[in-house]
């Protein structure tokens, strides 16, 4: 799997999802339940190498290098190796631009989503917390 299918399919779907979880709020059990799996899911700690991490943090900091390696990307010029006539030159230039200004967009967004799930999870563990201290 490439490394923008899988943004795309793996990296955009689990926050998402996450938001959709956190965002429940009538039930106070179903509240609960919400922040407990994503609690359960992301804050756990796993071992990467010497290094023990938190999974939300793992996907957040590849989300980060991802954005990182676009703004590299945006940088360069790049040259069509199979291009016969001026005409496929400028498309091509055009199109790869288009290509770069989308992943930069997409990456931007991945990155935005994951910061999201970690705010609205910690402003959800508040308020449960206060809720739970007026009971």
């Amino acid at each position: 799997m490439g490394l923008w299918a899988q943004l795309i399919w793996v990296f955009f779907p689990i926050p998402i999802l996450s938001l959709f979880l956190l965002s429940a709020s009538y039930p106070p059990a179903l509240e609960r339940l919400g922040a407990n799996i994503v609690h359960r899911i992301f804050f756990t700690r796993i071992n990467v190498g010497p290094l023990r991490i938190q999974l939300l943090w793992l996907f957040f900091s590849i989300s980060v290098l991802i954005f990182i390696n676009t703004l590299r990307i945006l940088q360069y010029e790049t040259q069509c190796k199979t291009c016969v006539h001026p005409g496929e030159i400028s498309w091509y230039r055009k199109a790869m631009k288009f290509r770069k200004e989308r992943n930069f967009w997409l990456s931007l967004f991945n990155v935005a989503l994951w910061y999201l799930v970690l705010v609205v999870y910690s402003l959800k563990k508040k308020n449960i917390e206060a809720q739970g201290a007026n009971k």
